[in-house]
């Protein structure tokens, strides 16, 4: 009788884990998914990425500290946005690469201003 009672005591407390666990790992992957595949925010993101490599690719040579050498033209391999402020951007001329810091913000047009331009590399 006391191994029965033992064994339906294992059982529940076994159900109550397990539903404990089901429900807990839903609630984390349901945070997860929402935190990572908010379309508005991918949206934001991703158009904020584009308004700010297109601003780069018009103004790379200007904001530049570095010239371009034997003719080369400064293009850019990567833009890595990191929040609505600062941005990395690694960028070429054929013969020379450079990496800078960006800080920035935009203005009252939703225009893109260039605060800091530091290269890194």
């Amino acid at each position: 009788m006391i191994f029965l009672k033992n064994r339906m005591c294992t059982l529940a407390v076994l159900v109550i884990f397990a539903t404990l666990l089901i429900f807990g790992v839903g609630m984390f992957k349901k945070d997860f998914v929402k935190k990572y595949t908010d379309t508005s925010t991918l949206e934001q993101k991703t158009l904020l990425k584009s308004a700010i490599f297109e601003y780069l690719k018009n103004n790379i040579s200007r904001l530049s500290p570095e010239k371009e050498v034997l003719g080369g033209t400064f293009y850019i391999t990567e833009l890595i946005v990191i929040d609505n402020e600062h941005a990395t951007v690694f960028y070429e001329d054929g013969h020379n690469a450079y990496a800078a810091e960006i800080l920035f913000y935009l203005d009252e047009n939703e225009r893109i201003v260039v605060k800091e331009f530091t290269i890194i590399k």
